[in-house]
């Protein structure tokens, strides 16, 4: 794991929104969790109310757009399966005869 975005929250009168990243690092596993909720009045806000939700809106965004940077392993692994010497070592130090 190189990188991972911050939990972001925010709540007004409009928006509740939170975000949480976890990294399991035995199980490799990244979980990301996001829940959010709306209180709108109607379909369409008057400019003064998106006014008062637009810091929400844009912390919202900005979490939507957070990435979240791995580091395949792969390549490791497929070099490592690769390995003479992992392949002697699997077959209890015996030589193997070529095909």
């Amino acid at each position: 794991m190189l990188q991972i975005p911050k939990a972001l929250a925010t709540q007004d009168r409009f928006i509740d929104f939170r975000s949480s990243y976890a990294y399991d690092a035995r199980a490799n596993v990244i979980t990301v969790t996001r829940d959010g909720y709306t209180r709108f009045g109607s379909e369409v806000c008057s400019p003064e109310e998106f006014a008062l939700m637009r810091a929400g809106i844009e912390t919202i965004g900005r979490d939507v757009r957070a990435q979240v940077i791995v580091r395949s392993t792969l390549a490791d692994a497929a070099r490592a399966a690769a390995s003479p010497a992992r392949v002697f070592a699997e077959s209890g130090g015996r030589a193997q005869p070529a095909d």
